[in-house]
């Protein structure tokens, strides 16, 4: 009796053994499976708009002063004063530069007196000439004389008036190379004169866009100076000849009227010309694919879990979209996880943008 129980009692633990071993080899066999299946990728998915769109075109520029003069000595002499310091403003018709007159004075007193003796000269030839004791040659040089003689005191009564430098116009002192004490000779710079009440903005635009300015149209600018301050602008004036590449400078006015942001000459601008309104599909821009790395010329479309590569023609871009064409309002792009997927491939929503 005691031998039948030890052969069932192995029996037993055989077919146990054997299931044991069974059971394990059929989770193998599920866990490989699993292991086989596809993983499903998970990607966001926003949707194409209709929108209505005004875009621009920007132009970049630096300022010019609206009007600047650089004031020459009118005559050699000694600069007495120079009231007008750098970078203060002046008044038109204001005193800027005394030269010493006292040379210009005695040289003026020569030339005048050389003019009365010239013209006494010549009036005796006159007599002369009516008496039959001058020929016409004589009384043809003796006016001649007379003219170059009354000629040269004009000139130097001219150069005395002058040599005091008046401001033709209002503006601010931008450059001052002299100082009193220095002697300089006629035509020597003194002064630059700039305005800026106004500046123009120049900027280079190409043929074929030319005939979208005209003189009068208010435009958007802004500086880079000042980032959070918006400007308006006039177009002034249009070049009549081009540059290189066929580009033509533009003039915009600009007032300079806000004394927190005050304009300066040789500041970098944008202006914004904007365009006729337009009706256009727009996708985000990171929805947009590329084959083997060549132009970004299609999109993932969400059909039914699955994802279709769809060839886009792509237009301008707005900010975060871009402008496409083979796709329909509404329809759901693919915005990110792009990278791994295929034609046809079944994938897993996560949000919608």
């Amino acid at each position: 009796m005691r031998f039948w129980s030890i052969v069932l009692a192995g029996v037993l633990a055989l077919a146990g053994l054997f299931y044991w071993l069974l059971g394990r080899q059929q989770a193998r066999q599920v866990a490989g499976q699993q292991l086989q299946a596809p993983l499903i990728n998970t990607v966001a998915v926003a949707p194409v708009q209709r929108q209505t769109l005004a875009p621009a075109t920007e132009y970049i520029g630096q300022t010019q002063a609206a009007r600047e003069v650089q004031l020459l000595a009118p005559a050699a002499g000694l600069v007495r004063t120079v009231p007008a310091a750098l970078n203060s403003q002046v008044a038109a018709g204001q005193m800027l530069v005394r030269l010493d007159p006292a040379g210009l004075r005695q040289q003026l007193g020569a030339a005048q007196q050389a003019a009365r003796q010239a013209s006494r000269d010549e009036q005796r030839q006159r007599q002369l000439l009516a008496e039959s004791n001058a020929t016409p040659h004589e009384v043809e040089a003796a006016a001649l004389q007379t003219h170059n003689a009354a000629t040269q005191a004009a000139t130097l009564a001219t150069q005395l008036r002058d040599a005091t430098v008046r401001a033709p116009f209002a503006g601010t002192i931008s450059e001052r190379q002299v100082q009193p004490g220095l002697y300089v000779q006629p035509g020597a710079p003194l002064l630059t004169l700039t305005d800026v009440r106004t500046v123009k903005l120049v900027v280079q635009v190409p043929e074929a866009e030319l005939r979208d300015w005209r003189v009068g149209r208010a435009l958007p600018v802004r500086f880079e100076a000042y980032p959070g301050t918006d400007f308006s602008g006039t177009v002034h004036h249009l070049g009549l000849k081009g540059g290189e590449g066929g580009r033509f400078p533009v003039e915009i006015q600009i007032f300079n009227n806000l004394p927190e942001t005050p304009l300066r000459v040789g500041l970098t601008a944008r202006v914004s010309l904007p365009m006729v309104a337009m009706v256009a599909l727009t996708v985000p821009r990171v929805a947009l694919v590329s084959a083997a790395g060549g132009p970004l010329t299609a999109v993932f479309v969400l059909q039914q879990q699955r994802v279709r590569r769809r060839p886009v023609q792509v237009g301008a871009s707005y900010g975060s979209r871009v402008a496409v064409r083979g796709v329909q309002a509404n329809e759901q792009v693919v915005v990110s996880g792009t990278q791994a997927l295929r034609d046809g491939l079944a994938v897993r929503v996560a949000s919608a943008l």
